[in-house]
């Protein structure tokens, strides 16, 4: 896994990704990505991408968290990127 900070002026400052394969699924991969502001909200972005088809979901994030339901990897991508801001 890695995580990269960013920084650019009057732009998001914190960037971080997961990739990994999704448990059990042959062909399919996925990716999340958490750019989040120094307010702690932002977006995750998701893609999904498997042999025949490919899926990308957007989740909005305030405050470190979001309305909707984040996956585990989404969740990690978004500590990531909190955790950027701290160092």
């Amino acid at each position: 896994m890695r995580q990269q900070v960013q920084r650019t002026p009057k732009q998001p400052q914190r960037f971080s990704g997961t990739a990994g394969p999704l448990g059990g699924m042959v062909g399919r991969l996925s990716c999340s990505a958490a750019i989040l502001d120094d307010g702690a909200g932002g977006l995750v972005l998701t893609s999904i991408d498997g042999r025949a088809l490919a899926r990308s979901y957007l989740k909005g994030v305030k405050s470190g968290t979001s309305e909707a339901t984040l996956s585990p990897e989404e969740q990690q991508a978004v500590s990531f990127a909190l955790r950027g801001a701290q160092s």
